[in-house]
Parts: structure tokens; sequence; C-alpha cells
């Protein structure tokens, strides 16, 4: 194999659960994920998605920015790293000392719980509903501001 290809993440999901990803990912317009792979590949060859993902291992990420910029993605995807302290396996802190200083990473826990979960896959649905200024301010200023 060419070392300069870099290889297309498969999904690792049981069949079930790739199933489901499949199907949720063609329904979306937008997408948003916390961790990045095999689903955010999946979404970036459908067409007509906006894809916003979210990654705390930094070399996984700028591994798979490669992989998407060669494969030449046509919808946007829109990756961002951002630090929760040292991760281990799938982008797991391996501590809780940088969840401490990181809160941005889970804004979207404040406004919306999981409504099902599919293998390590949670299903969050965001919906309108009115939100105060100040937690508007904490939304806007974690996807504006640089990760």
């Amino acid at each position: 194999m060419d070392p300069s290809v870099i290889a297309r993440p498969e999904l690792t999901f049981s069949p079930e659960v790739a199933d489901f990803a499949r199907k949720a990912c063609a329904k979306a317009g937008i997408i948003l994920e916390y961790g990045r792979g095999s689903s955010t590949v999946l979404a970036s060859e459908m067409e007509r998605k906006t894809v916003f993902s979210v990654e705390s291992d930094k070399r996984w990420a700028t591994n798979l920015q490669a992989c998407l910029d060669q494969a030449g993605t046509c919808p946007p995807v829109h990756l961002h790293h951002t630090s929760i302290g040292k991760t281990g396996k799938w982008g797991h802190p391996v501590d809780h000392a940088g969840y401490r200083r990181h809160r941005r990473y889970h804004t979207v826990e404040r406004f919306s719980e999981p409504v099902a979960m599919h293998g390590r896959m949670a299903k969050f649905v965001l919906g309108k509903r009115a939100v105060s200024r100040d937690a508007l301010t904490r939304v806007i200023g974690a996807f504006t501001n640089a990760f």
C-alpha cells in the first residue's frame, strides 16, 4: 500500500448500530457528532449534509482530516479538535482533571439528553425551545471560538 494513501476508517459498530448510523445520517440534514471516525466519513459521503464533528484525540483528528482531504468529500465537514486533557483509547480522558478545565466540550449536554443509545452511539434530538440569554451566549461561544 502506498504510504501516502490514508486508509478510510471502516465502521466498527455492530451490524444493528451500523444500520442505525446509516439511516440516521441519511435522514438528517445537519449532523453534530462527538468523536469522529467512520461515521464522520459515512456522513461526508452523503449529499446535502452539513457535518460538525468534535474530537478530543489530536492525532486522530489530524489523521481523519487528512483522510477527508484526500477523499475530496462533497458536503462541508467541520472538524474541531478540543482538548479535554490527556486521552486514551477512543479519545476518553485518562482521568477527570481535564474535564473540569474543558467544560465547553460538554455544552450540548446542558440543552439535551440522549433520547436513545445505540451501542456506544448516543442520539440527541435538538428542537426549537426558549433559551435564556446566558445559555445562548454559552452555546454561541462554544461553537464560534476556536477549540
